[in-house]
């Protein structure tokens, strides 16, 4: 995502400071927290809508770069939200320390807003992980 990938859905660049209802915040977990937020911010209604797209991008993105092509978009639709999205590569090369990486760009249709991301992705041995 890109924490292991997941640009849109699971980066720390989009996470917004506080919870959806700040409320019940002393009841969520640091992680409930960080989830809602960043669903929020993507301009979802539901975390558990959030969620389930956030899988089906994982596997977008997971084939996406098990592909090893460039501009071939791999595209997700989550029947139960409506919600889209694709994952294309646009750049395959190597960091200065010769791990494989990727440029990767993610398109994100929710609730009628498109979002669009580029991010960066090295293969560090046990999985792609973000890097800045």
């Amino acid at each position: 995502m890109l924490r292991r990938m997941g640009l849109l859905l699971a980066t720390g660049a989009l996470l917004a400071a506080a919870p959806a209802n700040p409320a019940n915040a002393q009841f969520l977990s640091f992680e409930e927290q960080r989830l809602s937020a960043m669903a929020q911010r993507l301009g979802y209604f539901d975390v558990n809508a959030f969620r389930s797209d956030r899988e089906a991008a994982v596997r977008a993105q997971d084939a996406a770069l098990a592909r090893d092509t460039l501009n071939r978009p791999v595209e997700w639709h989550n029947p139960r939200t409506g919600n889209r999205g694709r994952t294309t590569v646009v750049q395959i090369g190597t960091d200065a320390g010769g791990r494989p990486c990727r440029v990767v760009e993610e398109e994100l249709l929710v609730n009628g807003r498109l979002t669009r991301q580029m991010g960066m992705v090295c293969n560090a041995g046990s999985g792609w992980v973000g890097v800045q």
